[in-house]
């Protein structure tokens, strides 16, 4: 059975989520990393994993959609 539209556009979304979740926390454990070193104060990195979803899914399905 083909898949719906709809259905292409949620994994898409899933696949940007994971990888916006993944950047995320790469950018925390390099910090927890680096403050550990330098006996510094941790900060967490600023947390726009919604807005980088959006970004990366809009450029995941305009390459699903290209003719290219």
């Amino acid at each position: 059975m083909a898949r719906s539209g709809y259905e292409i556009r949620l994994d898409v979304l899933r696949m940007a989520k994971d990888l916006a979740d993944d950047r995320y926390h790469h950018e925390y454990g390099r910090r927890q990393d680096n403050a550990g070193r330098n006996n510094t104060d941790f900060e967490l990195p600023e947390d726009d994993r919604e807005k980088q979803t959006l970004e990366i899914a809009n450029q995941l399905y305009a390459f699903v959609e290209s003719k290219d």
